[in-house]
């Protein structure tokens, strides 16, 4: 047995255990360009045996156990796609040689990530104003986009409306007049996107802009036996609903776009002294009158 343990033991001196130390980490680096999916980072030859190296986006400023995305390189520069828009990120390298030792993470940088370009389309159009549309691709939620609006076809632009939300209604628009409309977003940190596709709409009035209701305020006191709606698209529906929803009467307009209601509800009752809100909807479009009656 003791033999044994000194044949280990010469064979220690003799050959002594080598344990490779993991490559330096690399102490010099930057991003070289960031778009809003992907990032292209630089940094040094570390030398000490690093042959390749792992690039690494983290959402925190210490990195995790499992950073995702990552990308694998025998080079000092690499571009990391897999990115979140207009999210701040940091960046990450470390160095590793061909044993699969690796150096500890080194923080390159952090930014914030481009937003993407929104799209657009026109909702609906009325006579002073236009609904549009933003597809927002994959920014998150509170991506500010920008909308731009032209009337000499697209030649110069102003801005309309500024905000978050994926509906825009621009209003104080000439009837009559095209109007070509773009859009735009910005990152967090206030950098633009490009510019988006451009639509046009024209404001003009339709049937619904032209509807009525009458006598108004309705005093059955004062005589009045029924409320008339008139120039209404052709068929259209009514609902007369109270101001807490409630559905009060369903009407329809004949082909010559009227309506008379006896001002009872579906069970036959007379209504109430109150105000109400008339829905009209017809030709794709829908708008909303004020009735009072006043008993």
């Amino acid at each position: 047995m003791t033999r044994h343990v000194l044949a280990w033991v010469v064979l220690l001196l003799l050959f002594p255990l080598v344990l490779e130390a993991a490559p330096p980490q690399p102490s010099m680096g930057g991003l070289i360009a960031v778009g809003a999916h992907s990032a292209t980072a630089t940094w040094t030859d570390p030398g000490g045996g690093a042959t390749n190296y792992t690039l690494a986006a983290d959402l925190n400023s210490e990195i995790s156990a499992s950073p995702s995305p990552l990308t694998f390189t025998s080079f000092t520069t690499a571009t990391l796609t897999g990115l979140t828009p207009n999210t701040t990120t940091y960046f990450f390298v470390r160095s590793c040689d061909n044993g699969g030792s690796c150096s500890i993470y080194f923080l390159i940088g952090s930014s914030v990530t481009m937003a993407v370009t929104p799209g657009l389309s026109v909702l609906s159009i009325g006579a002073t104003a236009v609904t549009l549309a933003l597809l927002p691709a994959d920014n998150p939620p509170g991506t500010v986009t920008h909308v731009e609006a032209s009337t000499d076809g697209g030649t110069t632009f102003a801005e309309a409306a500024a905000g978050p939300s994926l509906t825009v209604s621009v209003g104080g628009l000439a009837t009559g007049v095209r109007h070509v409309f773009r859009a735009w977003a910005e990152n967090y940190a206030g950098t633009p996107t490009g510019f988006s596709n451009t639509v046009s709409a024209t404001p003009h009035f339709s049937a619904l802009d032209e509807a009525r209701l009458f006598p108004f305020p309705f005093r059955p006191g004062a005589g009045h036996t029924a409320l008339t709606m008139d120039q209404l698209p052709s068929q259209s529906t009514v609902e007369v609903r109270s101001l807490a929803g409630d559905l009060v009467q369903s009407l329809r307009a004949d082909d010559a776009g009227r309506v008379q209601w006896d001002v009872r509800n579906s069970a036959g009752a007379s209504v109430a002294s109150g105000i109400y809100a008339v829905h009209i909807d017809g030709a794709g479009r829908r708008r909303v009158l004020t009735l009072v009656i006043q008993k």
